[in-house]
């Protein structure tokens, strides 16, 4: 046993074969005294009290208060320890993942950006494409200046709607009344 258990009435300590008792308090007592020490009430504390033979079969939380700090700080860190290393190791398989997760979305995200550009750029085309168009198709059926002028030409063979083709006659429009030849 410890080298500092002693009996908190007489001072007596564990080596002579008497046994020594634990109340639930906090106190120690040798077998002479815990008598008058803990009957019902802790001598020292003036609390209810119980009490336990102090032996090697205590329970774990017991124990421990006779444990020595050095021995029990050397199991804590031993311990602390291993709990450092597990949590690193899945700190790291998981800031891995991540990693590898972010890298791929990045990727994904240059892909799509590079996609929705061209897209755009040939919307950009096309809507050019379609002012001319309307300017010019303005100009057959309204008889008004022409847009073309102001927007760069192109051939109405590369128009995206084959079957539209300038005429050379001009069909009547409600808006505008009948059409005369020339």
């Amino acid at each position: 046993m410890a080298d500092w258990v002693h009996c908190n009435i007489c001072f007596r300590q564990p080596g002579d074969g008497k046994k020594f008792h634990l109340t639930n308090c906090g106190h120690i007592y040798c077998a002479d005294c815990v008598v008058t020490g803990a009957k019902d009430r802790c001598k020292m504390c003036g609390g209810k009290c119980t009490t336990i033979i102090l032996s090697a079969h205590m329970k774990p939380d017991v124990e421990i208060f006779f444990t020595d700090p050095a021995e029990l700080a050397k199991k804590q860190h031993k311990q602390l320890l291993q709990v450092i290393d597990f949590q690193k190791n899945h700190r790291q398989r998981l800031t891995a993942y991540m990693r590898e997760k972010d890298a791929k979305y990045s990727t994904e995200m240059k892909k799509f950006k590079q996609q929705v550009t061209l897209q755009m750029q040939e919307m950009e085309r096309e809507i050019f494409r379609y002012k001319n168009e309307n300017a010019e198709l303005r100009h057959l059926v309204g008889g008004k200046p022409s847009m073309a002028g102001r927007l760069p030409q192109r051939p109405m063979s590369t128009s995206p709607h084959p079957n539209m083709q300038a005429r050379s006659h001009r069909t009547p429009s409600p808006s505008h009344g009948p059409v005369r030849s020339p």
